[in-house]
């Protein structure tokens, strides 16, 4: 009886060992789509210096986007593949394409309205002193506008809630009862909102709440879809208008 229950233990420390080091290369891997941009910059500034390659990178942003969408597609090839995986060999939270319902957007509606307190809190508490993961977006859209607004409105949601909310659960919280939605949630966020600020910040707890957000949406519909659609509209609308105002501009 406890051979069997020493083999279980090491069967059971071995899986989660896996499950760990699976997670933390798709977390690791949520950067492989932005690598174009990051080989391209280095490669133009020891080319042609500092001022010429910003100018560069304006001009061919288009081409960049487009590089950018294609390491994004790739990575969603293998994440969604990795999902459908999961969801095959064992999936006892029935995740699966759910019909929408007036129900559900009520339920989106008062997510985003709790979302957007959650900015309007921060905003108050740092007198509009936007996190350091947003300046470098600001700072980036002026001469990478349609590369940036892809990526934030698009890729990064469908990438982000593969990962954090589809993966990361289905690995670690399978269990369909209270004390696992709600461990789901806290984890699932804590780890979003370390991927986007990596210091004990009111910007991290801004972005905690986000995922909380997410991944209650998630949790609640049992579909990815709507923790995505919600990612993407939280998203684009700030994009949005960053695109707007860099052309106007």
């Amino acid at each position: 009886m406890q051979t069997a229950k020493f083999r279980w233990s090491w069967h059971w420390l071995g899986r989660q060992t896996l499950a760990v080091l699976l997670m933390a290369v798709c977390t690791v891997g949520l950067f492989f789509y932005q690598m174009p941009i990051l080989f391209v910059s280095r490669w133009l500034r020891s080319a042609v210096g500092p001022a010429t390659e910003l100018r560069l990178i304006h001009t061919y942003d288009w081409w960049l986007a487009l590089l950018t969408i294609t390491a994004a597609a790739i990575q969603m090839v293998i994440l969604i593949w990795l999902y459908r995986r999961q969801l095959r060999r064992n999936n006892p939270l029935q995740i699966q394409r759910r019909r929408f319902h007036v129900e559900s957007l009520f339920f989106l509606v008062t997510m985003y309205a709790i979302i957007l307190c959650a900015n309007v809190t921060y905003n108050s508490l740092t007198h509009n002193t936007a996190a350091h993961n947003q300046q470098v977006i600001t700072s980036s859209f002026s001469y990478m506008p349609w590369t940036y607004f892809v990526m934030i409105a698009v890729l990064a949601p469908i990438l982000e809630e593969l990962t954090f909310r589809g993966i990361f659960m289905n690995l670690f919280w399978r269990r369909n009862n209270r004390l696992n939605n709600i461990a789901a949630c806290v984890t699932s966020a804590l780890l979003f909102a370390f991927m986007h600020e990596q210091h004990a910040s009111i910007a991290y707890l801004l972005y905690f709440s986000l995922g909380l957000v997410l991944a209650a949406t998630y949790r609640y519909h049992h579909d990815i879809r709507y923790s995505i659609g919600l990612h993407m509209f939280n998203n684009g609308i700030p994009a949005l208008f960053m695109l707007i105002r860099t052309f106007v501009s």
